[in-house]
């Protein structure tokens, strides 16, 4: 990965490879909900680890608010699922 390439650019490039366009933040929360708890609190902890190391600049301010939206709300939808038994 890139210094300039998060969690959310490289998964939007290979499903453009993939499947020939670009995945939204809606579709990569609905697949979230599929994976399992562990699955998820795992990908929780990659995307906390990703979130430290970031650095705020003019530059990159509207990629760290759309990549911080998105970490709350994973982390919001891993917490509701956990309430109701997934």
């Amino acid at each position: 990965m890139s210094d300039d390439e998060n969690s959310i650019d490289i998964a939007r490039r290979m499903s453009r490879n993939w499947v020939g366009e670009e995945r939204s933040l809606d579709g990569m929360r609905d697949e979230f909900k599929l994976y399992g708890h562990g699955r998820r609190a795992g990908m929780l902890d990659e995307l906390d680890a990703e979130f430290n190391k970031m650095s705020v600049d003019r530059d990159n301010l509207k990629r760290f608010a759309e990549f911080s939206t998105f970490r709350r709300d994973l982390h919001k939808l891993h917490q509701d699922l956990r309430k109701a038994g997934r």
